[in-house]
């Protein structure tokens, strides 16, 4: 079972308000329009706007890729096991701290 929000996530990117609309929220959001992390704005980052809108994008995406990256693991698991472990411990090893950090361990 997973702790995360279950995706999909999509990035909400719009005027504050209509009177400021050169103020934008860089958001990101799960299906109903609820924030699946909420801060205070960016008013005090160094970023760029478009930084952290490429950040929201790949934070928006993390869902997919986990679902994709324990399927594959699964398939690797069962398909090459040990040769694939052999042959890339080190990628072995990322996929499995990877997969850890997902699960929160």
């Amino acid at each position: 079972m997973t702790s995360y929000t279950p995706g999909p996530w999509h990035v909400y990117n719009e005027p504050l308000r209509p009177s400021l609309s050169m103020t934008k929220i860089i958001e990101v959001q799960e299906e109903s329009g609820a924030a699946v992390v909420a801060w205070a704005g960016f008013d005090d980052s160094d970023r760029a706007g478009r930084t952290h809108l490429a950040n929201a994008r790949l934070i928006a995406a993390a869902p997919e890729m986990a679902d994709v990256l324990q399927t594959t693991f699964a398939c690797l698991q069962s398909s090459c096991g040990e040769a694939f472990r052999d042959i890339h411990p080190a990628t072995w090893r990322r996929l499995e701290a990877i997969l850890a950090k997902i699960k929160g361990e």
